[in-house]
C-alpha cells in the first residue's frame, strides 16, 4: 500500500501507484542509483519520494504543489527510463 500520512487519512491508495511499484522488484541499491542518475531534478525528486520513501502520489503532489496527474506523468517517464536502463544492462551482461 502507498504510505499516506495520518493527516491525509481520507485519501485512498491509488491502484496505478501500486502497479508502478510492483514491477520494480529490483535491488534497492540499483533503484537508488537509477533514481540519483536522473538529470531531471523534478523527476528524480518524485521517483525518490515514491519508490524509496514510499510516499503516495497525492502526498507528493501536495508537497510539490503539482497535480496528481503531473506526478503520475513523471513516474511513467521514470518507469520507461528504468526499463530501458535495465534492458540495456541485461543486454550488455549476457552470459
Amino acid at each position: 500500500m502507498s504510505t499516506v500520512p495520518s493527516s491525509h487519512s481520507d485519501l485512498q491508495p491509488c491502484p496505478f501507484a501500486e502497479s508502478l511499484r510492483s514491477p520494480f522488484q529490483v535491488d534497492r541499491d540499483i533503484l537508488k542509483a537509477v533514481v540519483s542518475a536522473q538529470s531531471n531534478l523534478m523527476r528524480r525528486t518524485i521517483a525518490e519520494r515514491f519508490f524509496l520513501k514510499q510516499e503516495s502520489i497525492a502526498f507528493i503532489a501536495e508537497g510539490l504543489k503539482l497535480s496528481p496527474q503531473q506526478v503520475t506523468d513523471h513516474l511513467r517517464r521514470f518507469q520507461l527510463l528504468l526499463s530501458k536502463a535495465l534492458l540495456r544492462f541485461l543486454q550488455d551482461n549476457r552470459a
